[in-house]
């Protein structure tokens, strides 16, 4: 999400959530396209291209950031975008759009960085931003939203598809 602004650290302002509702809504759309719709190649284009860019943003912990060009800037994880994004790269994984051999570890660390630092003693999911048009910087790690237990859920659904480890 770019609207002009600019982080602290002088780089415009682009929204993990805002590319994670446009990622997993390309997965979701994809889902229903037939194989043989005219434009299926353009949306199965644009999915690849921003499922490469997205995952090139994910942090060492698995999760990401509010602000994926400053994400010292935010706290530790956003739990909505994370799960949003683990959805759309499992499902893109599942379905042979994305290479398995370079996106299902990228999958797998998202999913353990939602059980390990979004998913809270008490099974609610903490880290989210909630209802929100823009980032913001006061959540924490007991901020909960329905969003955040909706886009964990969608992400569990195409995660539990990945082939089982050896």
């Amino acid at each position: 999400m770019d609207r002009g602004e600019l982080e602290a650290n002088g780089k415009k302002i682009f929204w993990a959530c805002g590319n994670a509702w446009v990622l997993s809504g390309l997965a979701l759309t994809l889902k229903e396209l037939p194989a043989d719709y005219m434009e299926r190649p353009f949306y199965e284009d644009l999915f690849k291209r921003l499922a490469k860019r997205m995952a090139s943003f994910q942090q060492p912990n698995g999760v990401w950031n509010i602000s994926l060009l400053d994400p010292a800037a935010y706290p530790p994880a956003e739990s909505n975008a994370t799960g949003l994004l683990a959805f759309a790269l499992a499902y893109g994984v599942n379905s042979g759009l994305l290479p398995r051999h370079e996106f299902e570890p990228i999958v797998r660390k998202a999913w353990a960085g939602l059980n390990a630092v979004c998913l809270q003693p008490d099974f609610r999911i903490g880290w989210s931003e909630g209802s929100t048009a823009k980032p913001i910087k006061t959540y924490q790690q007991d901020s909960f939203s329905e969003w955040a237990a909706g886009a964990f859920l969608l992400a569990a659904s195409e995660v539990i598809k990945l082939p089982a480890k050896n």
